[in-house]
């Protein structure tokens, strides 16, 4: 049997071949492979290879799919087009200028092919053709006609491409150029007329060629004038024939002839205009007049002509019938004839409604009366109707003839008001009207006849009252009758005059107003009282206590202290007999003194420490003592009194109580007055005590003048612009030189119970330097990196530092020295950064070599920080001593992570997060084989997940390393995991809720 070689073992062949092929050529040019032909275009949006001048760039193409050219050249025409390459690596070409250009792509050579080079790509550049431009002032004379005489009209085009300008010209038709673009219109250009055409040539320009267009015009014949035919009127069926003639001044314009058109109606008509009436209605007529060398033919608007009947003469009513009065209990008719008129056929008579204007045909009796039925009263109009127009004549209408009916007699009225003549007058008394009797649907009014002086509101005898009531106004007779209005079918009627009597009212009697209290020495008062309804004022009197009081009317002057009665009554008037008597009782009470004043001398200071003041008492009425005492609720240890002479002795505030005891005339008065106590001042200064030396490590106690205050603190502070602001430190007043500079400091003595804060006193005074041979030393630092519970990475650093030398002032108090800690970043000494700005301030003692400072530093950073080279290969510190800056480099070594340390942490925070997801799920909608299979996922992800292997276990990486491992291997494939089990839980999830 036949052996047969598979195509793998056939491209094996092949390969081992062209390598041995290959090794013993040796690797010269003349032994590698040739590249596959391909081919290069330009996309431009026709597909062609022509662009045009203005537009691109173009981008260049590769036909074969292949995008493996590295460059390309201009073979021809660079003067033509431009060529170059965009930052993405597109190659595009400009057009520059009109003509032919050649490009050539090629492919560059490698290890295996020799460079390849594509066909020549020409390109031809054009300059691009001019738009089409549009002629509007042509569009606008598109119903233009022509006028006799000729006229002009300007011609513009708009449009085109390029910036040349237009020029015109007429090439055919009644029509000439007159200056650059004005068309003198010579005739129309209908009726065998050539049309008029018009070209516009846009000049060329750098890019755009010349283009011409044309267009045409074509002129309307001229319209001829107002053509109508004269109206005519007054022609009947019995006129005769008439002409028509044209109206004056509308008689169409140019020379051609008249023609008479009949358009309907009971006519006939010749062309020349001549009628003949053949019966009545309506005509309606038209005239031509023909078309001629410059005028378009016209037909004038239609004209009607009524051809109306022969006017009869007016026929009359002929029966003069007398009023008739209505009786609803009785059918009553009227007969109504007419006569005259020209007609031979038969009268209509009709009922004529002068309210609507309608009028209703009579049923007639014979050919010329009609009988009338009377339904109520009014006039009746009625007119006859003599019919006409079948025997030649119009209808004739008589004038309107009118039958008077009269209203029928009302039965008696009879009107009352209530069921008695006399009332005992009370405000707002009203009586009600009634009246029985009349006869149909007439409205009732009453009417006063008599005595409308006693019935409220505006009315006078004879008037009509505006409802049913009388509202009684006051005592007295008053006389009214109803009236009941007529209607359509009855008279107005009147009841007999009925007489009412008002007897005057019972007054209530006045009340007193509030008197209040009244004492000796007022002023006199007024007595009022209120109630009572007539008109009458009210009079009062002293019933009793004629030696304390006198009334004058009703103004009352206080003559002595004591008890008094007072009575009033109202009198009667028109209307209401006198009131009863009324009585009130107060008492006259002693008077009260006029108004103390009080106050403070002018000249006195009320601050603690001013010694005291005077109070002055000014007013009051009488005899009595005034006297001084400090009110008993308020602090007795602010001020001490004697008489009107006080003594500060605190601070706060009292009341003084000033009293001017009564007399047999007057009440005792009294008066208070607030008095406050301030605070003490404090005016302090502050000042250096004379054997104060200003050198670092001396101190000295501040020497201030003026406080006062026993328990008020020292507040002593350094100003904005002391050098560092850390030069001196201060203690209650003592202080402590720390460093050389320019130190300002304010003072202030805190205040107590009797004593204000005193004012802010500052002093300035300048520290000498330090001397400087100091030195600054570090040791080297030691990193400890590990993972959190979060999977960020922490680091701990510590590192040593010390400060010595030089020579200090000899002083027992240590010197602070502010150490600032800095760091570079990725050890680039030109990128420091600071880590920790002034940790701490290092106290070291005069002999700075003694101490060394130990500071443990710790900050967290994330693995992505890490491996992206952002932690700190070396450490610097800075310390400022005696204004001098001293830097020192800390030497250490970057701490080592292996990959298994991110390995094993992003495994364990895929694992949890998996885990997290798991539990979140919303499994409401769920059968069993749903949770299985979530189950399954879970379980098979977590798997997969610990499978995940860690290749480089304990070789520390370089952070670039790291990064490279972590995005291209392991973490790529944790995090596809990742991604897959969230899509395949959301998947069966899905399905739950769509089943």
């Amino acid at each position: 049997m036949k052996k047969r070689i598979s195509f793998i073992a056939l491209l094996a062949l092949v390969a081992a071949l062209a390598f041995a092929l290959a090794a013993c050529g040796g690797g010269d040019e003349t032994s590698k492979l040739e590249q596959s032909d391909f081919s290069i275009g330009i996309s431009t949006p026709t597909g062609g290879s022509v662009i045009y001048v203005g537009s691109g760039p173009y981008p260049l193409r590769v036909l074969d799919g292949k995008t493996d050219v590295t460059s390309f050249r201009i073979v021809s025409g660079s003067d033509i087009i431009s060529l170059g390459s965009t930052e993405t690596g597109i190659w595009q070409v400009t057009p520059k200028a009109v003509g032919t250009a050649v490009i050539r792509g090629t492919r560059a050579a490698d290890d295996k092919y020799n460079a390849k080079e594509s066909p020549d790509l020409t390109i031809e550049v054009r300059n691009p053709e001019q738009i089409d431009f549009t002629f509007p002032t042509v569009t606008e004379l598109s119903s233009q006609r022509w006028q006799p005489g000729g006229f002009l009209f300007d011609i513009e085009a708009v449009g085109g491409s390029g910036n040349g300008a237009f020029t015109y010209a007429v090439i055919m038709g009644p029509a000439e150029l007159v200056g650059t673009r004005t068309i003198k219109v010579l005739n129309h250009t209908q009726d065998g007329e050539s049309p008029i055409i018009v070209t516009a040539t846009k000049a060329a320009d750098g890019i755009y060629p010349e283009k011409t267009q044309t267009c045409t015009v074509n002129i309307l014949k001229a319209q001829q004038g107002a053509l109508s035919i004269a109206p005519r009127t007054n022609i009947t069926v019995h006129s005769g024939d008439f002409n028509l003639a044209l109206k004056d001044g509308e008689e169409g314009s140019g020379t051609g002839t008249y023609t008479y058109n009949y358009a309907g109606g009971p006519v006939s008509v010749t062309a020349g205009g001549l009628v003949h009436v053949t019966g009545y209605g309506r005509a309606q007529f038209t005239v031509t007049r023909a078309a001629d060398s410059d005028y378009e033919e016209k037909t004038s608007a239609q004209l009607e002509i009524n051809i109306g009947y022969t006017p009869q003469a007016t026929p009359v009513i002929i029966e003069d019938i007398a009023p008739i009065t209505f009786n609803p209990a009785v059918s009553q008719s009227v007969t109504v004839r007419a006569s005259g008129g020209d007609g031979s056929l038969a009268y209509e008579i009709y009922i004529l409604d002068e309210t609507t204007g309608i009028a209703t045909k009579a049923p007639m009796l014979d050919s010329s009366s009609a009988s009338i039925s009377i339904t109520g009263a009014g006039n009746i109009k009625v007119y006859a109707v003599r019919l006409g127009n079948d025997d030649g004549f119009e209808d004739a209408v008589s004038e309107v003839y009118t039958i008077i009916v009269n209203k029928a007699a009302q039965a008696s009225l009879t009107a009352s008001a209530g069921t008695l003549t006399t009332y005992q007058y009370t405000n707002g008394l009203v009586l009600d009207l009634t009246v029985t009797g009349g006869s149909g649907e007439g409205a009732i009014t009453y009417v006063i006849t008599e005595g409308a002086e006693f019935v409220t509101g505006d009315i006078a005898d004879g008037e009509a009252l505006a409802g049913t009531s009388i509202a009684v106004a006051g005592a007295g007779t008053i006389k009214f009758k109803a009236v009941k209005a007529g209607d359509n079918d009855y008279a107005a009627a009147e009841s007999a005059v009925v007489t009412i009597t008002i007897t005057k009212g019972t007054q209530q009697a006045p009340v007193f107003g509030s008197i209040g209290l009244k004492y000796y020495g007022d002023a006199p008062f007024n007595v009022t009282a209120t109630g009572g309804e007539s008109t009458a004022a009210i009079v009062y009197s002293v019933e009793s206590g004629d030696a304390f009081i006198v009334l004058s009317d009703n103004t009352a002057t206080i003559l002595g202290a004591g008890a008094v009665e007072l009575g009033a009554y109202k009198p009667g008037d028109a209307n209401w007999e006198d009131s009863n008597l009324v009585t009130v009782n107060f008492t006259i009470e002693k008077g009260s003194q006029a108004a103390l004043t009080v106050s403070i001398e002018e000249e006195a200071v009320l601050r603690y420490g001013e010694g005291g003041f005077t109070i002055i008492a000014e007013g009051g009425s009488g005899t009595g003592a005034v006297t001084f005492v400090v009110k008993a609720a308020y602090d007795q240890n602010i001020i001490t009194l004697s008489g009107s002479a006080a003594t500060i002795i605190g601070v706060g505030g009292t009341i003084v109580v000033v009293t001017k005891a009564g007399d047999s005339n007057y009440n005792e008065a009294t008066e208070e007055i607030n008095v406050t106590i301030g605070k003490g001042v404090q005016d302090i200064s502050v000042s250096l005590p004379d054997d104060a030396v200003l050198l670092p490590g001396n101190s000295f106690d501040l020497v201030v003048e003026g406080d006062r205050s026993l328990l008020g603190a020292w507040d002593i502070e350094l100003n904005e612009d002391s050098a560092g602001k850390d030069t001196i430190s201060i203690n209650g007043l003592t202080v402590t030189i720390l460093t050389s500079g320019l130190v300002g400091i304010t003072v202030q003595k805190a205040g107590d119970g009797l004593w204000e804060d005193s004012n802010i006193a500052e002093l300035e005074f300048r520290i000498k330097d330090l001397q400087e041979d100091l030195t600054v030393a570090g040791a080297g630092v030691e990193f400890t990196p590990a993972f959190n519970e979060n999977g960020d990475l922490e680091l701990t650093a510590v590192f040593t530092i010390a400060v010595g030398g030089g020579t200090l002032r000899p002083s027992e108090d240590a010197v602070i020295l502010p150490i600032g800690i800095f760091a570079y970043d990725d050890g680039d000494s030109d990128t420091a950064s600071v880590l920790v700005d002034l940790v701490d301030f290092i106290e070291f003692s005069n002999d700075l070599n003694k101490y060394i400072y130990e500071i443990t530093i710790n900050w967290s950073l994330t693995a992505s920080e890490v491996v992206s080279g952002d932690y700190f290969k070396s450490v610097f510190i800075i310390a400022t001593i005696g204004g001098n800056e001293y830097y020192v480099d800390v030497d250490s070594e970057p701490f080592e992570l292996s990959f298994n340390d991110f390995i094993v942490n992003a495994k364990q925070n895929a694992a949890k997060e998996i885990n997290a997801y798991y539990e979140g799920l919303d499994v409401s909608n769920c059968g069993s084989s749903e949770l299985n299979s979530l189950e399954t996922i879970k379980n098979t992800a977590l798997t997969d997940i610990e499978s995940v292997t860690e290749d480089g276990l304990g070789v520390a990486l370089t952070p670039a390393d790291v990064y490279d491992a972590l995005i291209t291997s392991q973490i790529t494939a944790i995090n596809n995991i990742l991604a897959t089990v969230k899509i395949n839980m959301d998947g069966i999830i899905s399905n739950a809720i769509g089943a």
